[in-house]
This record gives structure tokens, C-alpha cells and sequence, in this order.
């Protein structure tokens, strides 16, 4: 089953994520806990293509949205205009973590100001 990423905000490394299934079902409905898992979740700097460490994810029940968040010397050492993707791991990784037949259509972007 597709999901659907959307930045909803950025604060500097800090990105809030709407995550979106087959009939606009929040994800975060079905799987709150699993998919705030540091383990479910990917960043790469776009200009380099290394890995950047998540360092914490939750998940905003009240508003509906996972918060996630990048390593924060990573973003700082990021000049204007450069760029992080922030997605979620493929399929078989987020099976391990009991979210099963699930792949994200695509990362969010954050762009440094």
C-alpha cells in the first residue's frame, strides 16, 4: 500500500511529517508507536548523498503528524539553499518494525534557509 509524505513545517532540523495512506487514512492512526521508531526513517543530504542520523521521532496525536528530527551539526554545517530528503525506510525495513506492506511515493525535501 502507497503512503503519502507531506512536510507540513520545518523549525532549522526539526521537520513535521504527515504521513497518508489509501483513502487519506492518517498513518499515524494505524501505527503511531511503530512509525516514530528512529529506525523508520531516512534523510540524505542531497548534495552529497550521505546518510544523515535521525535523532528522534514522535508522533503528534493531537495534530496528526510524526515530528522528526535531523542530526543538528548536519544541518548546521549545511549552507543556504542546500537541501535534506527525509523519507521513510523501504518496505522490508519498515516490516521488521510490524508496518507491513506499506512503501513510502516519495521523500519531503527541507532546504536551509
Amino acid at each position: 500500500v502507497d503512503v503519502q509524505l507531506e512536510k507540513i513545517s520545518q523549525a532549522a532540523n526539526v521537520i513535521n511529517i504527515a504521513v497518508t495512506g489509501r483513502g487519506g487514512k492518517n498513518m499515524g492512526d494505524l501505527f503511531s508507536t511503530e512509525l516514530a521508531a528512529i529506525g523508520a526513517w531516512k534523510i540524505t543530504n542531497t548534495q552529497t548523498g550521505a546518510v544523515v542520523t535521525v535523532t528522534s521521532v514522535t508522533y503528534n496525536s493531537s495534530l496528526g503528524y510524526y515530528v522528526v528530527t535531523a542530526d543538528t551539526t548536519a544541518y548546521t554545517n549545511l549552507t543556504s539553499g542546500q537541501k535534506f530528503n527525509v523519507d521513510l525506510v523501504a518496505t522490508a525495513d519498515l516490516t521488521v518494525l510490524g508496518v507491513d506492506g506499506f512503501e513510502s511515493l516519495g521523500f519531503v525535501q527541507i532546504v536551509k534557509p
